[in-house]
C-alpha cells in the first residue's frame, strides 16, 4: 500500500519486512522506518540514528 499525505511532505509505504529491507538498503531513497505507533505529523521526532 502506498499513500501520500497532502498536508505533509512524505509518502508512506506499507509492505512486508522483506520489501522494507530492500527499500531501506537503497542509497538513492530517503527512507525512515516507522511502526504502527510512530507519529507521522509535524510534531514527529526523528527516530534515533537518523
Amino acid at each position: 500500500m502506498v499513500t501520500t499525505d497532502y498536508d505533509l511532505l512524505s509518502t508512506y509505504v506499507g509492505c512486508s519486512a522483506q520489501t522494507s529491507e530492500l527499500l531501506l538498503a537503497d542509497d538513492e531513497l530517503e527512507i525512515l522506518p516507522v511502526t504502527l505507533q510512530t507519529r507521522v505529523d509535524w510534531d514527529t521526532k526523528p527516530p534515533h540514528g537518523s
